[in-house]
């Protein structure tokens, strides 16, 4: 999966850093405005990005990400029998 930062901005200065958690253990797991990464697993995750500005003042964003699920099913063996 690609996440792409490039929309946010600072409207009275820059943005240095692009800080992403992937799995809400307070770790950062990637930096940049454009990362990608791979979910392991089915399942719901919080991706979270947080942007550091050249002032040093900090926000932070959080998007539901679903892995599986609904888009890939196992397929339904169906027969018929007759004489």
């Amino acid at each position: 999966m690609v996440f792409d930062a490039s929309a946010s901005n600072d409207p009275d200065g820059t943005i240095v850093q692009y800080r992403w958690d992937f799995n809400s253990d307070g770790v950062i797991d990637a930096s940049g405005v454009r990362v990608t990464t791979q979910f392991n697993a089915p399942g719901t995750f919080q991706a979270t990005l947080t942007v550091v500005d050249n002032g040093g003042l900090t926000a932070s964003t959080t998007q539901t990400v679903q892995i599986g699920g609904q888009g890939n099913q196992p397929p339904q063996p169906i027969f018929s029998i007759s004489n």
